[in-house]
């Protein structure tokens, strides 16, 4: 399977709201549609990914941990903290849960097959990549 890349954008659900307003008046397709999150601004998502959540990132593209337990012991970090940054990155849509073979387990996975992170900022676009399955 191609490996995609995951759309960093910035802006308000307002600012949003306007563009997809805007192209749908003008009939031209938005840029760079795709699998897009999108934050506030970009210090919110510096503080909100680097340093733990963006190595759980990483973990889970180039380990496949079975569980948040396998995953927390990848990254030397306590359970309960991993389950909280992982519970994090799922609500923005990184990542998802599948069940895991035993009762109540989840098992993180990308939210696709994603190999880098295109950020897209006023300073142009910057690049961060996960490592190779």
């Amino acid at each position: 399977m191609k490996d995609s890349l995951l759309h960093i954008r910035f802006g308000s659900l307002d600012e949003l709201g306007e563009q997809v307003k805007k192209a749908m008046l003008s009939s031209k397709p938005m840029p760079d549609v795709g699998a897009e999150i999108r934050f506030e601004d970009y210090n919110s998502f510096m503080s909100f990914l680097f340093p733990h959540k963006f190595s759980l990132l990483v973990a889970i593209k180039s380990q496949k941990p079975s569980s948040i337990y396998q995953l927390a012991k990848l990254v030397g970090r306590q359970q309960n903290a991993v389950l909280r940054d992982c519970n994090e990155l799922e609500s923005y849509g990184f990542i998802i849960y599948e069940p895991g073979e035993s009762r109540n387990s989840k098992v993180p996975k990308l939210a696709f097959n994603y190999s880098a992170l295109l950020v897209h900022d006023e300073r142009g676009k910057q690049s961060h990549s996960l490592p190779a399955a």
